[in-house]
């Protein structure tokens, strides 16, 4: 039986049979794909296996986020090297119209990289590269389910067009013969 830490001070106890003799209490029998994770205060936790890895990347991500002081940066919309804009009669015009990212964007962005490469172990570019492609992944993901959407809408749309060009009511001459066949 191994154990590890997790977040929050909660040991998870990792199980080959999947049962774990608790004191005072009966055995307990848990599921595949979950752990039985231990909190600070005693209480014992079922987990599933993927929770306990994502929780400690965001603990990390977090607790790296504190220690770059990656809050304490300059954000917001003038945080950049340029004024807030060219003025335009009682509007201004952002210069450049697409900004670049602020500073605390980009220690928030440099804070998880650090996360992710200290619980990988692997170099800050690999890191980095991991999750660009996992934001490029929920990008496409998010360019099919709009493109998707439309087509649905176009479908939608030329069905209610075929229905209402199908259903118009028929015209006084279109009755008389229909009454004559009656």
């Amino acid at each position: 039986m191994s154990q590890q830490q997790s977040p929050q001070n909660a040991t998870v106890i990792d199980k080959g049979k999947n049962e774990e003799h608790l004191p005072n209490s009966p055995v307990l029998t848990i599921p595949p794909g979950f752990v039985l994770a231990k909190a600070s205060n005693g209480a014992h936790y079922a987990a599933p296996d993927f929770l306990i890895p994502a929780a400690k990347l965001a603990l990390e991500t977090e607790a790296m986020k504190i220690k770059i002081r990656a809050g304490q940066a300059a954000g917001g919309a003038h945080a950049h090297n340029y004024g807030p804009g060219d003025p335009l009669g009682d509007f201004s015009v952002p210069c450049p119209p697409d900004p670049g990212l602020t500073e605390r964007e980009l220690l928030m962005l440099h804070a998880e990289v650090l996360a992710l490469q200290q619980q990988l172990g692997i170099s800050y570019k690999d890191a980095a590269h991991r999750l660009y492609l996992g934001e490029a992944k929920v990008a496409m993901a998010e360019a099919n389910a709009a493109s998707s959407t439309k087509n649905l809408r176009n479908d939608f749309m030329a069905g209610v067009q075929h229905y209402t060009r199908n259903s118009v009511e028929p015209s006084a001459e279109e009755d008389q013969d229909r009454i004559a066949v009656d």
